[in-house]
């Protein structure tokens, strides 16, 4: 509800905490004045007209000043009778949150407002009888607010500093992504655009995103400044800002606000409170959480020289507070990651066993950590081939974040190695529509052996490597396929493969080691052998090639260009071993 400020002759000045919670009440008001007109008799008929404005607000006992209310008075001045007219800042909050809205009824010259200002009307039921409220201010299943958090500006311009503002904000991203009557983009789409500059209209057409919070971070001693705004992505206008300049040990509720202050108005209250964010803490100890921020940054660059370092702070971050159960959770991740990546040998100072060691140390602390069952469904998923398992573990963690993109894809993923094709594309589509950053293209090259010189030979492949659309879609790298179904397959550290892609053809052979295929991938260096990969390497695409080959006389296989080349020569273990090779290095690509 609101509070009420002024009676003063036939008008009442309210104030509401929340957008929605006020355009509701509008409604609500204006309904029982229409029935009361309506249906009683003998009275003089009662005609209100509201005005509804968001912007700051002076309170000093029981008076009320400032912007807001001198607007929201003009708008009134220019509403019908019985109606309700809204600013454009107040529509941008509701409009996916009423079914209400219809239109908008101009821009109005307001009384000693300079600008004039685009105005909204709320159409009301005309046959209001039997109005329900309930039935008319419905949430859209189907079009739920999308909000984008964008880069915060580290105002120390130091690299300390910068994994400070980076933890906080992936923590920002974390605590949205919790609330389900929202979509949050990942953090992974937060980094994408840290070092590009920034297009409102064209980030809205690129992620069909609502509204974006951004901000900047400093920190100075014990103290830390936090500036952030909240954005329509409409027109980019401010629709709400707060400064905070607090003790550094306050960071924690410093977030807890502005989670609060930004969702309150477009979710209510009522889901907020379902939060229970404090039980989530991670730690009372501000250096443990420094060190916590600090490691999943080092975590997220995912390369070889830094998954240590994210390890060594994780494990500070537990020494300076053993109940620090983030920690342990983000340090059975760096592991699991790290073993599967090959940045770790699995050995007796770190092994397989270390990962769910530590994910059962962080649910003992506690049980509704959304990481730990991300990582069951993924350790289940990946090491155990245990998909239903994985299922189990990949509910239990959507339920607590429907929003978090990893989850939704290692749930996705087990689901479809399940045989549950249809909700599996759900949970697929909805992580990709979250962390649009990674993709994955299939070509399949023909006219290999057309004509007889290097001119034409891989002709497909030469072809595509010289299609100018590359330029805005250039690939990571690539993986060439040829041959790979012989029952006794050998596939060597090619050519150009080591000459062109080495950490490609390292990450892959790695990862067929863990799997159990070493007995098809070889680590054995073969001589360069011109296939498609070759044209894909000189268009700037790292491109290796899994192709079988005798590594005593350097023939393919026997049935090799012959009409035995055929099913009865095809192996499915063969097969399977390297689709399950290719597979796993596409999903380990966070």
């Amino acid at each position: 509800g609101g509070r009420v400020f002024n009676t003063a002759g036939d008008s009442v000045i309210a104030e509401f905490n929340s957008p929605v919670d006020c355009v509701n009440a509008a409604i609500d008001f204006q309904t029982l004045l229409s029935d009361r007109n309506n249906n009683a008799k003998d009275i003089t008929k009662m005609n209100f007209r509201v005005g509804i404005h968001l912007d700051d607000v002076i309170i000093e006992g029981d008076d009320i000043f400032g912007n807001g209310v001198n607007i929201a008075a003009r708008l009134e001045g220019v509403c019908d009778p019985g109606e309700i007219v809204i600013s454009e800042n107040v529509h941008q909050y509701i409009i996916k949150k009423i079914n209400l809205i219809s239109e908008q009824i101009g821009n109005k010259s307001l009384k000693n407002i300079d600008l004039k200002f685009p105005v909204f009307q709320i159409n009301l039921p005309k046959d209001s009888a039997h109005h329900s409220i309930s039935s008319e201010i419905i949430k859209s299943d189907n079009s739920k607010v999308r909000l984008l958090v964008l880069p915060f500006r580290n105002s120390n311009n130091s690299q300390d500093n910068s994994e400070l503002v980076d933890g906080i904000v992936e923590d920002l991203i974390t605590e949205f992504s919790m609330i389900k009557d929202i979509e949050v983009m990942s953090n992974a789409t937060t980094i994408s655009i840290s070092d590009v500059e920034i297009d409102i209209k064209e980030l809205k057409e690129n992620y069909g995103a609502d509204f974006f919070l951004t901000g900047s971070i400093r920190s100075s001693g014990n103290r830390v400044r936090v500036s952030v705004e909240l954005l329509a992505a409409e027109n980019g206008d401010v629709l709400w800002k707060e400064r905070y300049d607090r003790e550094i040990e306050d960071l924690f509720d410093v977030q807890d606000d502005i989670v609060r202050r930004v969702m309150s108005p477009l979710v209510g209250e009522i889901e907020l409170s379902t939060l229970n964010r404090a039980e989530r803490k991670p730690t009372e100890n501000l250096n443990s959480y420094e060190y916590l921020l600090k490691g999943k940054v080092f975590h997220h660059k995912y390369k070889k020289e830094t998954h240590p370092t994210a390890l060594e702070f994780f494990n500070k971050a537990i020494e300076l507070d053993p109940n620090n159960g983030a920690a342990y959770a983000w340090k059975a991740c760096t592991i699991g990651g790290g073993i599967s990546r090959g940045f770790f040998e699995d050995s007796e100072d770190i092994s397989k066993s270390d990962v769910l060691d530590c994910i059962n140390k962080a649910l003992e602390i506690n049980q509704n950590d959304f990481e730990c069952y991300r990582m069951l469904c993924r350790v289940h998923l990946t090491i155990y081939g245990d998909h239903q398992k994985a299922i189990e573990f990949g509910k239990r963690a959507i339920e607590l974040n429907p929003n978090d993109p990893r989850i939704l894809w290692a749930y996705g993923t087990a689901l479809a190695l399940s045989g549950a094709g249809k909700e599996s594309l759900e949970n697929l589509l909805k992580s990709y529509s979250l962390s649009p950053n990674i993709g994955v293209d299939v070509v399949l090259f023909d006219i290999e052996d057309y004509g007889k010189s290097n001119e034409t030979f891989c002709y497909g492949s030469q072809i595509w490597s010289k299609d100018t659309r590359l330029d805005s879609l250039l690939p990571i790298y690539g993986i060439n396929l040829d041959m790979v179904g012989d029952p006794n397959a050998l596939f060597l550290y090619e050519g150009y493969s080591r000459e062109y892609a080495r950490p490609i053809l390292d990450k892959v052979w790695t990862i067929a080691k863990h799997m159990g295929y070493s007995r098809y991938f070889k680590v054995i260096p073969d001589g360069q052998i011109t296939d498609d990969h070759y044209y894909v390497n000189q268009a700037g695409i790292p491109c290796i090639d899994i192709i079988h080959r005798d590594p005593q006389n350097g023939s393919f296989a026997n049935s090799w260009h012959t009409h035995n080349d055929n099913m009865d020569n095809i192996s499915a273990k063969t097969l399977k071993s390297v689709t399950d090779v290719v597979m796993q290095t596409i999903y380990r690509e966070d």
